[in-house]
C-alpha cells in the first residue's frame, strides 16, 4: 500500500507529514460513523464486495460513471445495481441518488449530452439501532424518493425513468406493470385450462 505525503507551508517553515493508512476492512472496524469515498473509479471494486458496514451510519461516495461505462459498456448500470443491492443487504435504509442515474442514457458509452458526462455523488444512511429508525426523521413526502433505490434494477430493466417522472413514480409504474403481467399470466393459464368455445 502506498503512502500519501502532504506538504504544509507556513511563512516560516515547510513541514512534511504522513497520513496513516489501513486496509479497508481494518478501517471499517475502527468505528467510522461516516465514510466518504472519492477515489476515481477504485470505489467500484470496493463496493462490489460485501463489507461489514455495521458501524457506518453515513456513506458518501462519488461513483465514477466514466470508469463504469469504459469497463462495462451499456450494461454498466447493472454493475451499479449490484452495488446498490450490496449496500441494501448491508443495512443501509435510505439513499439519495440523482435522477440521471435512473436513465439508460446516463449509462450509454460515448454520450455527449453535457448533463450526463459527469460522475455523481450519492449518499446512503443506515439506521442507528440504539436511537431508533432513521425513517422516522424523514419527511413523509420524501420517504418514497429515499427508499425507491431498492427497486433500481427493476425500474432500469423496464426502461428507466421517462420524461418528468421521479424515482418513486418509476417504481410505482414498475409495480403496476408487474401486477398487470402477473394478472395477464393468470388469465392466460386459466384460458389454457378452460378454453372459451
Amino acid at each position: 500500500m502506498y503512502r500519501d505525503w502532504y506538504i504544509q507551508i507556513n511563512t516560516a517553515q515547510v513541514e512534511e507529514y504522513g497520513v496513516k493508512q489501513a486496509p479497508f476492512d481494518v478501517a471499517l472496524r475502527s468505528c467510522p460513523t461516516v465514510v466518504k469515498m472519492d477515489i476515481e473509479g477504485s470505489e467500484i471494486p470496493i463496493l462490489l464486495q460485501k463489507w461489514d458496514w455495521k458501524l457506518t451510519r453515513l456513506l458518501m461516495v462519488e461513483i465514477s460513471v466514466v470508469h463504469l461505462r469504459q469497463e462495462y459498456g451499456p450494461s454498466s448500470w447493472r454493475i451499479f445495481a449490484d452495488i446498490l443491492e450490496n449496500l441494501g443487504e448491508a443495512g443501509f435504509a435510505l439513499a439519495k441518488i440523482e435522477k440521471r442515474f435512473w436513465t439508460l442514457e446516463y449509462w450509454t458509452p460515448g454520450t455527449t449530452q453535457r448533463s450526463l458526462l459527469s460522475d455523481g455523488i450519492l449518499w446512503f444512511v443506515r439506521p442507528d439501532e440504539k436511537k431508533g429508525a432513521v425513517l422516522s426523521k424523514v419527511n413523509n413526502s420524501e420517504i418514497e424518493d429515499y427508499t425507491s433505490w431498492r427497486h433500481y434494477r427493476q425500474v432500469m430493466e423496464a426502461g428507466g425513468l421517462k420524461g418528468n417522472m421521479n424515482a418513486a413514480q418509476a417504481v410505482q409504474a414498475f409495480k403496476v406493470t408487474w401486477i398487470q403481467k402477473i394478472h395477464l399470466g393468470q388469465v392466460r393459464r386459466s384460458l389454457q385450462k378452460f378454453p372459451l368455445e
